[in-house]
């Protein structure tokens, strides 16, 4: 459903009330990953619109029955797939902003600080969810956790964490940081990642990539040519307006890359489809919310 409807071709409304039905139920992975994939998608295209918060209240009533039944902890008689399913809730009620359970990430963060004690399934959301909603103090928290870390799995997840902080400094000292020189030329393309799916820093992240392209970015991947590449994409696959698209397609139309040119093609294709996407069902979706 949720795939007819980003394709013209079905109904958002509908894939959202399709959702609802699941929620009091249903416990398979795979389920609730194709449902997360999806709310995921209109959130992509929803972010910037007045009625995004109702949105955000919807996906907690839709994650939180899940979370009640699956808890933070453990069980001995969880299967991986449950496993898998209560970190993809969990980072799912937090990114949604449940106020209880961004409280108790929190709280557990601290612990993780003083004790290096978090169960390693947990580790991603609760070191997300502490940037997010955490101060200058939790990021610094953080970037001592990645220097600090002793398996590149833990400094890979301290790393991405940074990404998620609203706070506009602390993108700019984010930016920074990976071209420092501390960060390896393949882990900056992570930074780039975390900052274009996060609403709050992808247009800071993009004037810093204009202002910095020849002095920063060609210089770290000079003669790196699919990373390059990559780097072409990352920073506007996030963008979701045809303005965006266009602004793109003009700067690197200033500043070619020959081989980057088809993936710069599909990050382009896509944000107009997200576009297109709302243009469609943006009024429709703007009326659902207003019920809710």
């Amino acid at each position: 459903m949720f795939a007819l409807a980003a394709a013209g071709l079905g109904s958002t409304t509908t894939a959202l009330e399709m959702a609802l039905a699941f929620k009091d139920g249903e416990r398979d992975y795979s389920v609730w990953s194709a449902i997360s994939g999806g709310t995921g998608q209109v959130r992509e295209i929803i972010e910037g619109c007045a009625y995004y918060p109702k949105f955000e209240k919807f996906c907690q009533d839709l994650y939180t029955p899940l979370f009640n039944h699956l808890g933070w902890e453990a069980k001995e008689t969880d299967s991986h797939t449950t496993s898998m399913l209560r970190a993809l809730c969990l980072s799912a009620v937090t990114k949604y902003g449940a106020k209880e359970v961004v409280a108790e990430a929190l709280v557990r963060f601290e612990k993780y600080v003083a004790t290096k004690e978090l169960a390693p399934d947990l580790r991603t959301v609760v070191f997300n969810c502490a940037v997010e909603f955490g101060t200058e103090k939790q990021f610094d928290q953080m970037l001592r956790i990645w220097e600090e870390a002793e398996t590149p799995e833990l400094k890979m997840k301290a790393l991405r964490a940074m990404g998620k902080t609203r706070d506009a400094k602390l993108i700019a000292r984010y930016l920074d940081f990976a071209f420092s020189g501390q960060v390896r030329s393949n882990n900056v393309l992570y930074v780039f990642v975390q900052l274009a799916s996060n609403l709050h820093a992808r247009e800071q992240m993009w004037q810093y990539v204009q202002e910095h392209w020849e002095d920063k970015i060609l210089v770290m991947y000079k003669g790196s040519h699919a990373m390059l590449a990559y780097m072409v994409a990352l920073p506007l696959r996030g963008f979701s307006t045809n303005a965006k698209a266009d602004e793109g397609e003009a700067f690197f139309k200033k500043n070619p890359v020959p081989e980057a040119t088809m993936k710069l093609s599909q990050v382009l294709e896509k944000i107009r489809s997200k576009a297109s996407w709302l243009e469609r069902d943006g009024d429709e979706l703007e009326k659902f919310f207003s019920t809710k």
